[in-house]
């Protein structure tokens, strides 16, 4: 029989159940405040709760580290060494920068660290400040975290470069690890809000949402990875905006001017990569430019600190101005979702030694 102890008294060898409420308002979409946790054996919690699915453990976990870990509570190892875990699991993208590890070494080779270091402290202090008046241990206030786009925008407005496609920008450890707590937060969130609304319309395929850990974040550039790529290889805006199977020579491209790409705000990588960068491709044909080009992005994104800043601000964003963010298709919804509040209760075991 399982234990039901409260998150923050789980121990080594000890087995338990994490339950919590993400609280929110109604509309198209829901659009999360709060989260709380409860006790396991709480009777707020309703029998019909979501239960072990990945989404409600990875959001679950995530909280409670950023709570533990801010407050010292003596779990947060544990828990981080689980969310962690879970992460590596769930990352699919990691063949994608093993391919091409020679290519992203060689660009880091190029470009010079940015010095950051008083933009950087002041992120440091801010971060200190917002989780201070976000967590508590009973939970985490999602609309006071957002108090942090602000931060993040003024120090990406600090840097030399834009954030795209930036591998210069390498953060201080501390930094780094509370923007990845954050963000597992919000993401995870972000999905288990997906799932639940999925559930909301029957799992209508016309209506149903989804998440997508690399193009919901390029739709901030103008267009999924694809359309990126392609406005950087590709002839017209015909074919970008079709996705043209048709491929050209990169001296094609050219004949695209940029006032085209402007005009549909899409992001030339030829701009943002750092030079000398022809040789990263140098006698590749198209289509292998294009796949390097995709590949980069994905590492960029996932795997730098630049993009996990880039992320993490998406995330703050949609929290500030509600998941149509993500979803803008919802705003033709007439009515409300239906729903203003999650509970999850999830079954973790802790097996290893501390």
């Amino acid at each position: 029989m399982m234990n039901t102890v409260p998150f923050d008294k789980l121990g080594p060898g000890q087995s338990g159940r994490l339950a919590y409420q993400v609280l929110g308002q109604d509309g198209p979409i829901m659009n999360p405040q709060n989260i709380r946790y409860l006790p396991a054996d709480s009777g707020e919690l309703p029998a019909n709760a979501m239960n072990t699915s990945a989404s409600g453990l990875t959001a679950g976990l995530a909280g409670a580290n950023l709570i533990c870990s801010f407050l010292t509570l003596g779990v947060s190892v544990y828990i981080a060494r689980q969310v962690a875990g879970l992460h590596r699991k769930m990352d699919r993208l990691q063949e994608t920068v093993d391919r091409i590890e020679r290519k992203v070494d060689y660009i880091v080779s190029k470009v010079d660290r940015i010095d950051v270091q008083v933009a950087e402290n002041n992120l440091r202090h801010a971060l200190e400040y917002v989780l201070r008046q976000a967590v508590s241990s009973e939970g985490v206030d999602l609309r006071v975290l957002t108090g942090l786009r602000d931060d993040i925008k003024k120090f990406n407005d600090s840097l030399s470069s834009s954030l795209v496609l930036n591998f210069g920008l390498r953060l201080s450890s501390d930094i780094r690890g509370r923007l990845q707590e954050i963000y597992y937060l919000l993401y995870g969130v972000r999905k288990l809000v997906a799932q639940r609304y999925n559930m909301a319309v029957g799992g209508d395929p016309e209506r149903i949402i989804t998440t997508n850990p690399t193009d919901d974040y390029f739709s901030k550039l103008g267009g999924n990875l694809d359309i990126l790529v392609s406005a950087t290889t590709t002839l017209s805006p015909v074919q970008i905006k079709l996705i043209d199977k048709k491929r050209i020579t990169k001296r094609s491209a050219s004949l695209l001017s940029e006032q085209s790409k402007k005009k549909m705000g899409l992001i030339d990588f030829d701009d943002c990569l750092p030079e000398p960068h022809d040789e990263i491709f140098e006698n590749e044909d198209i289509e292998a430019t294009e796949k390097g080009l995709s590949d980069l992005g994905c590492a960029w994104l996932h795997h730098s600190d630049a993009g996990l800043l880039f992320r993490t601000g998406a995330e703050l964003d949609a929290i500030a101005k509600g998941y149509e963010y993500f979803w803008p298709q919802l705003k033709e919804e007439a009515t409300p979702c239906g729903f203003n509040q999650i509970d999850v209760v999830t079954d973790l075991a802790l097996i290893e030694t501390v």
